[in-house]
């Protein structure tokens, strides 16, 4: 989420959209609910890495956003899905939650977040790769 006007930087995959509930039945696969839409009653999510299980029908392809940062840009809010089923996206730029680009060495901790978020999805990366060989 990019904090000027609330711009969302991704879109999330609900198994209940259309698109995606489509996607999901036609591999062969069920969307049910569970308290919330869910992938084979197991997963709210329609798009993610490793649930081996469901990887006929739970796509690891996300869909993405390219904006441009311009001198206006304040901040960032990089998180799960978890936290856009609770909040909105207005809510979340009110400026309590952003990490800005103006504070001193917002720039190293920037990177030093995506650097971490790499890490951590090479690492999820190379386990999903393992589990295909068993």
């Amino acid at each position: 989420m990019l904090c000027r006007a609330a711009v969302p930087l991704s879109i999330d995959h609900k198994p209940n959209t259309r698109e995606e509930r489509t996607r999901i039945e036609d591999a062969g696969g069920v969307v049910v609910w569970a308290g919330t839409w869910r992938v084979g009653g197991v997963l709210a999510v329609s798009r993610a890495f490793g649930d081996r299980p469901l990887k006929r029908y739970v796509i690891p392809t996300p869909d993405i956003v390219e904006e441009e940062l311009t001198a206006d840009d304040d901040c960032i809010i990089l998180a799960s899905d978890g936290l856009w089923d609770v909040m909105s996206n207005q809510v979340s730029t009110s400026g309590m939650m952003c990490l800005s680009f103006r504070r001193p060495h917002a720039l190293e901790t920037a990177i030093q977040m995506l650097m971490l978020l790499h890490h951590i999805l090479h690492h999820m990366l190379a386990v999903w790769v393992r589990s295909l060989r068993v």
